[in-house]
C-alpha cells in the first residue's frame, strides 16, 4: 500500500457510508421535450436504479448498498447511451453528482468527525437541531455541502439505524459551449474526483479509517 503522504486520497472505501447517489443531467429544453421524455421514459430505465424525468432534466438515483463508482458509472453510462440514442436531450447545460452519506459510530460530539469548526462568540455551536448548508465553488465546480448531526429520520435513514451525522455533498459542472457527448467520459471522471476529494477534505483521518480506505498504485506510464 502506498504511503498516505504519497497518495492522499484513497481510491475507494471498503465500507462506504453512502446511502444515496444521484446523477443529474440538465439540458436546453427542446420543442416538446417534456412530452418526448415522458413518452420515452420506459426506454430510459436502468437496472437497479430509479430514473425520473422533467422538462430539461433527467435524474438517476441508486440507494444503499452503494457498490462503488464503477458500478454507478455503468448505470450513468446506460442512461446517457439511451438519451443519446433516442435523441432526447438538447444542448447539455449542466451535470451533477450528489452523494448522501450517513456517518455512524461517531464521537459524542458528532461534528468532531469533520474538519469543520462552528463557533458562536467563541463557543461550539450546539448540535441539537443544527442544519447547515454551504457552498464551496470556483470557476469550474459548484460544491454544495449539507450537514445535519443527530439524523434520526429521513429518506436515507432506516428504522434500524442508530442515527448519525448526515453529510450530503453535491458537485455541479456547467457545460459552457462544449460538446458534452464527445467529452463525457472525462467530464464524468473529473466530476467524481471532485466529489471524492470534497468528502476527504471534510472528514477527519480518524473517521476515514473506520470506513476501510483502499489505496491503489496509479497505472505506470510507458
Amino acid at each position: 500500500m502506498p504511503s498516505h503522504s504519497q497518495y492522499i486520497l484513497p481510491q475507494e472505501l471498503a465500507l462506504p457510508p453512502i446511502r444515496e447517489a444521484v446523477f443529474e443531467i440538465r439540458f436546453a429544453a427542446a420543442k416538446n421535450s417534456a412530452a418526448n421524455l415522458l413518452t420515452a421514459a420506459p426506454r430510459l430505465s436502468v437496472p437497479e436504479a430509479h430514473v425520473s424525468v422533467a422538462d430539461g432534466a433527467v435524474r438517476l438515483r441508486v440507494g444503499a448498498p452503494y457498490l462503488g463508482w464503477a458500478s454507478h458509472r455503468e448505470r450513468i453510462d446506460a442512461l446517457l447511451d439511451a438519451l443519446e440514442r433516442e435523441k432526447l436531450a438538447g444542448t447539455v447545460e449542466r451535470i451533477s453528482l450528489k452523494f448522501v452519506n450517513l456517518l455512524e459510530d461517531l464521537p459524542p460530539r458528532q461534528l468532531d468527525a469533520l474538519r469543520v469548526e462552528l463557533r458562536v462568540n467563541g463557543d461550539p455551536v450546539p448540535e441539537f437541531g443544527l442544519q447547515l448548508r454551504m457552498e464551496l465553488s470556483d470557476e469550474r465546480f459548484v460544491r454544495i455541502i449539507e450537514i445535519q448531526p443527530g439524523a434520526m429520520e429521513g429518506p436515507v435513514v432506516t428504522p434500524g439505524d442508530a442515527g448519525g451525522l448526515l453529510l450530503s455533498l453535491e458537485c455541479r459542472r456547467d457545460i459552457a459551449g462544449g460538446d458534452f457527448w464527445s467529452q463525457r467520459a472525462d467530464l464524468l471522471e473529473n466530476l467524481q474526483f471532485e466529489s471524492r476529494a470534497l468528502f476527504f477534505r471534510l472528514v477527519t483521518r480518524a473517521t476515514i479509517e473506520k470506513f476501510g480506505p483502499i489505496y491503489r498504485q496509479p497505472p505506470q506510464s510507458e
